[in-house]
């Protein structure tokens, strides 16, 4: 259960090879079938969260014998439990969880597998890769793409497609958007050689993700609320103002105190139960040094909802 992704976050990348296909190229750590994606993933998530998110990385090869189960036939439910019982096997265990949440944590635990495996079972034709949410297994088909590997690695963290921010956090939303702005939605990523994306099709993750993760702090983000502070628990609240957002998708702006990334806007009398965020993306050259926004108060009534409210 990632209710924050540890730091340094530890993946066990376990190369399936089926013993009933001798004729399948081994699958390399390196290159572009497997190498490059995880590469890029790297910096995906370095970027997103500032510097303060880690990725450990370790290659094992797992040969999955024609008894254990056939290429053609096995689900992805029965080859995660193969592969799970034989990286403990090779003493590379998975620890069910973030390791760190565990009080007697196994030794070279991982908080995270990668199931790289080459496609032979025809139902596997309706997915690329996948992973459940908020759970530490993800597959994919090799070869791959950094967009598949940085998605379903997001559905690990907790992240599901739409404007959801986060499994563990009911009623934090994102203000909307495009949806080819976010990688959970399928939009851009980093791409290696190309400086560019970075700034203007990076995928990042939206602001109610960010704080969740303690990626942007709280010197950082301007609450929001019509009662200012007088709100509940909240002196630091504001009912209106005008603020300078910086974009939140740069890679060498990061969040520090007088630099807002975001407005977290309540629409619930009880302060932080239900918050939508605002926040700026870096899409054009002459604006990414930050945009001025000014909030004008408002009252909120129960029919307001969520991402629904702009």
């Amino acid at each position: 259960n990632f209710v924050r992704p540890p730091t340094p976050l530890k993946i066990i990348i376990a190369h399936v090879q089926w013993e009933d296909q001798p004729s399948d190229a081994p699958i390399l750590p390196t290159g572009p079938e497997l190498g490059e994606p995880f590469e890029a993933n790297t910096i995906y998530y370095d970027d997103n969260s500032y510097g303060k998110l880690t990725i450990e990385k370790k290659h094992v090869n797992v040969t999955v014998l024609a008894s254990d189960c056939s290429s053609l036939s096995c689900t992805t439910g029965e080859l995660k439990d193969i592969v799970i019982a034989k990286l403990a096997a090779l003493g590379e265990p998975y620890c069910g969880e973030p390791c760190t949440l565990l009080d007697n944590p196994p030794a070279n635990g991982h908080d995270l597998v990668a199931i790289a495996v080459r496609k032979h079972n025809p139902s596997w034709n309706t997915w690329y890769g996948l992973a459940t949410v908020s759970n530490g297994i993800t597959w994919l088909q090799v070869p791959t793409t950094a967009p598949v590997v940085e998605h379903e690695i997001g559905h690990c963290f907790g992240f599901m497609h739409g404007l959801t921010a986060n499994a563990q956090r009911d009623g934090g939303f994102n203000a909307k958007q495009n949806p080819e702005y976010t990688r959970m939605e399928g939009g851009g990523g980093v791409e290696l050689g190309d400086e560019s994306t970075r700034y203007t099709n990076n995928g990042h993750l939206g602001m109610c993700g960010k704080t969740h993760f303690g990626w942007v702090e709280a010197s950082s983000v301007q609450k929001i609320h019509p009662l200012g502070p007088n709100a509940p628990g909240c002196p630091t609240c504001q009912s209106a103002g005008t603020y300078k957002l910086y974009a939140m998708d740069r890679p060498d702006i990061t969040p520090a105190s007088g630099k807002l990334f975001t407005l977290e806007m309540d629409y619930s009398s009880a302060v932080g139960t239900k918050v939508l965020y605002i926040y700026y993306r870096a899409s054009y050259a002459s604006s990414r040094e930050g945009v001025m926004l000014t909030f004008c108060k408002r009252e909120y009534t129960s029919s307001d909802a969520g991402a629904n409210m702009i």
